[in-house]
Order: C-alpha cells, then sequence, then structure tokens
C-alpha cells in the first residue's frame, strides 16, 4: 500500500471515426477501477484515428490486487466525449519486476474494429524507507497544514482579479467524522495557514485525506486539489513533514500542499485539557 503507479498513455491504433470528417480526436483517460479520483488523463489529439500521446502521469493510492482500466474517447466541443473503446489492465502483468508495456485491446470500439492502445506502467515504491509504527490505541494525530501553492483560480473580482480563497479540510480516509478543516485565506492562489489540526479516533492503517476548496458564500465550495498520506509516512518516530502533490487541481495547474504530521499519545492530550 501507498505505492504510486506511473503511466505512460503512448498511442492507440485502430480507433473508429466519431466525427463527420471521417476522423476523431482522441484522448485517454487512465484510472485504478473503483476509484474515480484517481483519474488522470491526456491532452486530445485533432483528427487521427491513430493517436500519439506518450503522456506519463502518476496515479496515486494504489494497492496490490487493483485494477487499471483504460478509456479512449473522441474529444468534443459543448458535448460529452464518445467512447471510442477501454480495456482493462490487471496488476499481475504490472505489479513485478520491469512493469509492463504493451498493446491492450479494447472492447467497445465500435462493430468490426479491433482497436489497441499502448500503455506502460511501473509501481514506484513509496519515498520513505519502513519504520516501527508508534500509535497506540487511542493515539490521535496533529496535523499542521502549513501552506499551498499553484492553487487554480476560481473566482474573479474587478478588484482582485483571479484568485481564489482557499480552506484545507483534513480527515481520516472513510471517517468523515474525523473531518477539521483551517480558517479561509482571501484572494489568493499560495495561501499560508500554519494552522495546526488534532485529529481523533486514528487507528493504526488509516491514512490522512487532505482537500484544498474555494470558499463561496451563495455555494458550494469548489476542490481545488486533493491528496492522500498513507500511515506508513507519518505513523514513525519524527512523523512526517514535506509537499504532497495535490491531484483534480484543474488543467494545466501543478498545486502542493505542504504539511506535518505526528502521532499524538490520547493519553497525553486528555490530560491537557483544562479541568475549570
Amino acid at each position: 500500500p501507498g505505492c504510486v503507479l506511473k503511466v505512460t498513455m503512448m498511442s492507440a491504433e485502430g480507433l473508429r471515426a466519431a466525427d463527420f470528417t471521417g476522423k476523431s480526436d482522441p484522448f485517454c483517460v487512465c484510472a485504478i477501477k473503483g476509484k474515480p479520483d484517481t483519474q488522470v488523463q491526456t491532452a486530445h489529439v485533432s483528427r487521427t484515428l491513430s493517436p500519439f500521446w506518450n503522456e506519463v502521469h502518476e496515479v496515486e493510492d494504489y494497492e496490490h490486487g487493483d485494477v487499471l482500466e483504460f478509456s479512449v474517447f473522441d474529444y468534443d466541443v459543448g458535448s460529452s466525449p464518445d467512447l471510442l473503446g477501454r480495456a482493462l489492465l490487471a496488476c499481475t502483468y504490472f505489479d513485478r519486476e520491469g512493469g509492463f508495456e504493451g498493446d491492450l485491446r479494447m472492447v467497445d470500439c465500435g462493430k468490426g474494429r479491433a482497436a489497441k492502445v499502448r500503455v506502460r506502467v511501473e509501481v514506484v515504491p513509496p519515498p520513505f524507507e519502513e519504520a516501527e509504527p508508534i500509535s497506540e490505541p487511542g493515539s490521535h494525530l496533529k496535523v499542521t497544514v502549513v501552506s499551498a501553492t499553484g492553487l487554480r483560480a476560481a473566482d474573479w473580482s474587478l478588484f482582485t482579479g483571479k484568485k481564489s480563497d482557499p480552506f484545507c479540510v483534513v480527515q481520516l480516509k472513510e471517517k468523515p467524522e474525523t473531518r477539521k478543516q483551517t480558517r479561509v485565506m482571501k484572494a489568493t492562489l499560495d495561501p499560508v495557514w500554519n494552522e495546526s489540526l488534532i485529529i481523533i479516533d486514528y487507528d493504526r492503517g488509516d491514512s490522512l485525506e487532505f482537500f484544498v476548496n474555494d470558499h463561496d458564500f451563495a455555494s458550494a465550495a469548489d476542490l481545488l486539489g486533493r491528496a492522500t498520506l498513507i500511515d506508513k509516512a507519518f505513523d514513525r518516530e519524527g512523523g512526517f513533514t514535506g509537499t504532497l502533490k495535490l491531484r483534480s487541481g484543474g488543467k494545466g495547474t501543478a498545486p502542493t500542499l505542504r504539511v506535518q504530521v505526528e502521532v499524538v499519545s490520547g493519553l497525553l492530550l486528555e490530560a491537557a485539557k483544562p479541568v475549570s
């Protein structure tokens, strides 16, 4: 758990023509099956049935047993994309020394078609060494959300131009009741919060989820980026201090989030409560 996949969507051939010109404008999407938030995609290539993308992307949150799904679509301005074909790749093919490179035959690619997509997939180990966990039953997490950079502009005003009003939400994965959030920073794409939050009910094995959102008074918050940090990164002596890449940050952006996480004894936290 905690590995990242380096996925190269290289090319496709034998695609059907989805446009009246006799061509398509194909792009490729990759995601871990059943985990839609892991989705990454290429740019589209105009007017071709044999696109060449050769784009490299990182797919996070990979666990052994996961299946990769590749889907090729025709890009259309003003309407939903048309499916040109899809293929599955089981982990047994890429979760091995040397990874996987080859052609995948696609289904749902049109009657009489034998379309293929060529991909390369490698497993990238976690960027930290194995260490003994230090948490005990009843431990909590002290999460310091330091700052973010490179966020997309979700708002526009005559006075501030293109900006966002970011805040960060932190919670244990699949435990929405542990949700905590920072204050809102006004009119910035590079917020500095430097705010510490206590996350209770941590159990060994829990991952942390971070969501950076744009605050709006009259509507729901807009997602500016999200990241996951597995327990092996912070449940250790010294905790975790580092920068996380935010996914789902918007086309053409590369946002990051800097955080510190340390495991705190629940007994120590209880002893610090006021008695008055």
